[in-house]
This record gives C-alpha cells, structure tokens and sequence, in this order.
C-alpha cells in the first residue's frame, strides 16, 4: 500500500501525484499541499465567543459566530441586513393609525398581546366585552348584530365574565336585555336563526324552552341530525335502507356491511335514532 508523500501524513494515495485526498484538494486549490486560508489568529490565541460587541455565542470562525460569519460571507458585513429583515422592519400594525413596529400576526406587540388574551386586539377598559353588550343591549336594528369578540367553532359568540368562566355571548346579551329567564334550563333562542353566524341582536332574542328552541333549530335548518350531523356514520339513503329496504336482513350482517353497531341497527328500527325517517322507500333503484 502506498501512502502520501506529505512527510507526516500516512493516509493512503488516490491520486497519481502521490497524495492523499486531503492534500491533493489544498495543492488543487492553492497550489500547495500544505496551504490554505489564512487563520486570522495564532495558534492558542483563538477567542472563545464572537467578537462582535454584545455578542456572546461560541466562536466559529475568523473571529465570528457562525452566524456572524455567514452574514459577512453572503452580505458582505456583519451588520447588513437580508431582504427579510428589512421587509420586517418596515412592517407596520394592521390596526388602522398604528404605526407602531410589527410583531406578530399582523399586530405591534400591545395590539398582538389584546388579540391573544382577549379575542380583540382593540380591547381596552370601554372596550370590554360586558362593556359593549352593555352598549348594546338597547339594539333595536332589523338586521343582525354581529358579536365582534371571540367565538366558538360553531360561530356562536363567546364571552369571558370575572368568575373567569366563559358563557355564551347570546345568553348573556338576552339576560342584559330581558332579564334573567324563568326557568334555568330555558335557552337563548334567535327569532333570525343566525346564532352560528355570531347574531346577539337583543330584538332576535328570547327565552324559550329546549323543545321550543329545537323547533327553531328545525325551521332555520341549523339542526344537526342525521346525515347532517358530521359525526355520522351513515347517510339518509342508508339509514332509510336499514329501516325499510333491509328490515328483514339480519342486523349484524347490515351492522358489517355499513361499519356500524349491531346497536345502532336495532336503534334506526326501533325509531330511537333517525326517527325523522318516515315512508317506506324502494332502494333498489339506488344502488344497493
């Protein structure tokens, strides 16, 4: 085995001039085998950290962080700035005559700290949620009020009160508005149907009981049954299949074939579940 003609080194030869790899690249590229870049310090004096002021990261090279250093060796300083950074720096709040530095989604840092603590990043002491209701809780507009602090996934409002707890913004409105309701259990109905849209207009409001309010539900069709419901397993037509069409297959061999409970068959038969199916259907027509 032949090894490299560097005095010293005893790596294999790869190379016809008698050199390793490592000494061929550094007489490839400098010229000689035992060349390469300048080292700005001596041996043993090199600094531990950066040595740019307030800087205190581990040292990486000639002197910089590897950050510094990356900077220098694409920007040409250690104090440019890439594209992103001045971009962000002209950045401004999107809240209308703020001015002030961007921070976050959009938000300065105080209007960025309202948003994700209170839903607004307008909040302020008048600004309150229980503060606007009170605002508005004399309403008498024809169109829809819209709630304009946080809301649930469904899109009705949703409000923090100082017990900390957090309640339905279109309760509290119909309290504030109407007074406290006879019953505990009555609900706070929409007269709109738009209460997944944030609607707490006070003249849309009313106490109505469950079964009235789910009558409600029922006409503005914002009721979730059936295949509507998006945790269901099954749609109308198969439903209806098991009910009517497949009355007289076995439940378990329906249960498999649609992925469902043996329960669950036993109930669309029994009209516990799916009990707005009425009428028997011919479903052969569609398929099964």
């Amino acid at each position: 085995m032949k090894f490299c003609i560097v005095e010293g080194c005893e790596k294999k030869q790869h190379v016809r001039l008698g050199y390793c790899n490592n000494h061929y690249y550094k007489f490839k590229t400098y010229g000689d085998p035992l060349g390469g870049r300048k080292n700005k310090y001596s041996a043993g004096e090199t600094p531990a950290t950066c040595t740019i002021e307030g800087c205190e990261s581990k040292h990486g090279h000639s002197g910089l962080c590897q950050a510094h250093y990356l900077r220098k060796k694409k920007l040409g300083s250690v104090d440019a700035l890439y594209p992103s950074e001045i971009e962000q720096r002209e950045k401004r709040c999107a809240v209308d005559e703020c001015d002030r530095k961007h921070y976050c989604k959009g938000f300065c840092l105080r209007h960025y700290q309202n948003w994700f603590k209170y839903g607004d990043p307008l909040y302020t002491v008048k600004n309150t949620p229980m503060a606007w209701i009170e605002r508005h809780k004399g309403h008498t507009g024809e169109e829809c009020l819209a709630w304009p602090h946080a809301r649930l996934t469904n899109g009705y409002g949703t409000i923090q009160v100082e017990s900390g707890k957090k309640r339905i913004a279109s309760r509290v409105m119909c309290e504030a508005a109407h007074g406290m309701p006879k019953e505990e259990s009555m609900q706070a109905a929409h007269n709109c149907g738009n209460g997944h849209l944030g609607c707490v207009n006070p003249s849309h409001l009313r106490w109505d009981t469950v079964a009235g309010n789910g009558r409600d539900k029922i006409k503005h069709g914002t009721f979730l049954f059936g295949g509507k419901a998006p945790w269901s397993k099954l749609t109308e037509k198969q439903a209806r299949y098991i009910k009517y069409e497949g009355a007289k297959v076995n439940a378990p061999i329906l249960a498999e074939e649609f992925n469902v409970s043996v329960w669950a068959v036993y109930s669309i038969r029994q009209g516990k579940t799916w009990a707005h199916l009425n009428g028997q259907r011919d479903y052969r027509s569609m398929g099964f």
